[in-house]
Parts: C-alpha cells; structure tokens; sequence
C-alpha cells in the first residue's frame, strides 16, 4: 500500500513536471520495489535521459535489467556505472557476475576455450573490486569461481582459502575448495 500511494504520488509529480528526474527516480525505487520492472526500467531510463551520469539510476537500471533476465543490458548498465564511477565496487561485482553466468554457459555448451576467456574477464572486474575492498567475501567467492572457470586453479584454492579465513562457515567457499582438493 505505502508503494502504491508513493508512486500516486510521484506520478502526479511527473504531470506537473514532466522533467523531474527525481521524481523519476523514486518512482523507479518504488517499482522495483514492487518487482515491476519494465515500470521500474521506464522510470528509469527517463532519469539518464534528463541526468546521464547519474550514476544510482544506472545502477538501478542494471539491477531491474538482471532481475529481468536481461543479461547484456545489465552488464551494459553496470558498466555504464563503472564508466563513471570507476571504484563502485557493487557495480564492478555485478559485471563481474554477469561476465562469469556467461562462462557458465559457455562451459555448459562444451565451448571451453569461449567460456575460459570470458571467466578471466569476470577475474579482472572481481579482481578491481576486492581490490577496491579486501575484506567483501562475497566478492572474493565470486574471484575464486572465475579463477575455477579460467583453469587458474592454484589460485581459486588460495582464494578459498582466504574466504574461509574470513568466514570458516562459507558454504560456497567449503564446497569449492572440496571440489578442487577431490574431497566428497
């Protein structure tokens, strides 16, 4: 209910001002809130057509886009963000991500060498953001999962490794250290 009233009231803003890009931008929060996001993705589009280095919408904008399965203009948007805030260690993880599901598939596809490659893209964006912040173990999970991917396995066991160091009771990092090490 509190949703559908704010966004009553950011459209009745927008009518007045149709260039308001903050209304825009709330009302965008408030459908992607609601997990409408096409809505969320128009609002959203309007806020970088009227600020085009507002770097929160395009992230917003990756987000809604990844939540919509729409991988390539997710890591389009995220590196939109990485374009203009190039130490967004949220924006750097996301493409990240997005560039090791696509080594994901390749690999699922037999496409070996293809899926190799695009996991050492997704090293070197995780890589900038662990860099960026050496403590985020989420971000070094996903470094450890894209050196696996880049064959660059002594790697993927040490940073394992250093996540269970941070966090004895990661489960991603436990099963992935089994798996290298040939455990059950």
């Amino acid at each position: 209910k509190r949703y559908n009233d704010a966004i009553d009231l950011f459209q009745k803003k927008i009518q007045i001002e149709p260039e308001n890009w903050g209304a825009h931008l709330n009302l965008g929060y408030a459908y992607l809130a609601q997990k409408a996001y096409p809505r969320a993705i128009e609002s959203l589009r309007k806020v970088v057509q009227y600020k085009p280095d507002h770097v929160q919408a395009y992230y917003l904008l990756g987000a809604c886009y990844a939540e919509s399965k729409s991988g390539d203009q997710a890591r389009s948007a995220f590196m939109k963000v990485i374009d203009l805030d190039p130490k967004n260690v949220d924006a750097l993880k996301q493409v990240g991500l997005a560039y090791l599901l696509e080594a994901q598939s390749l690999q699922k596809a037999d496409k070996h060498k293809e899926s190799q490659r695009v996991a050492g893209q997704a090293a070197g964006y995780v890589q900038r953001a662990v860099g960026q912040k050496p403590g985020d173990v989420q971000a070094r999970v996903l470094l450890a999962q894209a050196y696996v991917l880049s064959k660059q396995l002594d790697k993927a066991k040490d940073e394992f490794r250093r996540v269970l160091k941070m966090d004895p009771n990661n489960k991603d990092a436990q099963q992935g250290l089994e798996r290298l090490e040939g455990g059950p």
